[in-house]
């Protein structure tokens, strides 16, 4: 086998390729196959982990290439291909993949990374039909049904993408993160009621998760139900007082709860909120907008010519979303 100069994927790119394939590692010990092919993998997958950890990824190449030019086997290309990927190799290890399938057409491991390696080339037909493939050759394939349900909720084919993620926590159910997904794509696909009760049962587990219940805030948005999730974003601004999202997800709320006609806000509580947001602003020019934006509120508030204390529930108008930026609950 000649080796060519390898093509780097970016390095952002040739991250997320590495922690996709270590997740081969954690499907190949499971469910053990008969095969003696799908044994040999397993095997060498462990051991291959602790060469790299020993060594590198480059070297791990440099002796499986000198290696399958003489063993073309499938398990010595399937460590190939592996290997080029953990190096950040995309284009050989692709090309080394296909050797792979062409020797044994069945091999799971092959068809799932090959289709991780056509997501993160944006071949996005191309990897659902691989990662398809590999879960339809091995029941119960996490490491290949929760990427392809991921790549459907991106897809926003939330239906599929619900299937394929309840696939992964009926074989898991462990998985929360899948879990987390499929409440995600009850959402964006407008049903509340059942993503409610998909989240109920990650809360159960975790009550006090702020990032869960940060979610049901956006699901009582979503059943219109602006002042439950108000009361909840208020207590996460204050449990969390340096992070400014549970603040613009109150303020998206209470605008949404006027545009409604609820009348269940009132401005000093929304100029609570802008004025941690100003608190919270990382530049001159945003904290200038938020006390521009809080000026305005009271004068509105109580009338262009009236005092300047703030009385009676804000207008639509009267409600801009604030986003300072993305930040994650500490």
């Amino acid at each position: 086998m000649t080796r060519r100069a390898p093509r780097r994927l970016p390095v952002g790119g040739a991250l997320l390729l590495i922690l996709a394939l270590a997740l081969c590692a954690r499907s190949a010990l499971a469910d053990a196959p008969e095969e003696p092919w799908a044994r040999g993998i397993r095997e060498g997958i462990v051991g291959q982990d602790r060469e790299i950890a020993r060594s590198s990824a480059e070297a791990v190449v440099r002796r499986l290439s000198s290696r399958a030019g003489r063993q073309s086997d499938v398990v010595s290309l399937y460590l190939l291909a592996r290997a080029y990927g953990k190096q950040g190799d995309a284009a050989s290890a692709f090309d080394t993949y296909a050797d792979v399938l062409k020797q044994e057409p069945r091999c799971w491991f092959a068809w799932r990374d090959r289709g991780v390696l056509r997501a993160l080339k944006g071949d996005k037909a191309g990897a659902e039909a691989d990662l398809k493939q590999a879960a339809s050759l091995r029941s119960g394939y996490v490491e290949a049904l929760e990427p392809l349900g991921m790549l459907l909720l991106e897809a926003k084919r939330f239906d599929e993408a619900i299937r394929y993620l309840q696939a992964t926590v009926d074989a898991q159910p462990g998985l929360d993160r899948a879990r987390l997904k499929i409440v995600e794509a009850q959402l964006e696909a407008k049903r509340p009621d059942d993503a409610l009760k998909s989240l109920d049962l990650l809360l159960g587990k975790a009550p006090n998760d702020p990032s869960l219940r940060h979610v049901r805030g956006r699901i009582l948005v979503e059943k219109q139900d602006f002042a439950g999730a108000q009361r909840i974003f208020k207590q996460l601004a204050m449990e969390n007082p340096d992070a400014p999202l549970p603040l613009q997800a109150w303020l998206d709320a209470a605008r949404q709860s006027a545009n409604a006609g609820k009348g269940d806000v009132q401005v000093e509580d929304a100029i609570w909120a802008l004025e941690r947001l100003r608190r919270l602003a990382r530049t001159p020019e945003e904290k200038r907008k938020l006390g521009d934006q809080i000026e305005a509120l009271r004068r509105a508030a109580a009338g262009a010519t009236g005092p300047a204390a703030p009385q009676g529930p804000p207008t639509p108008e009267m409600l801009a979303n604030q986003h300072p930026g993305e930040v994650r609950f500490a």
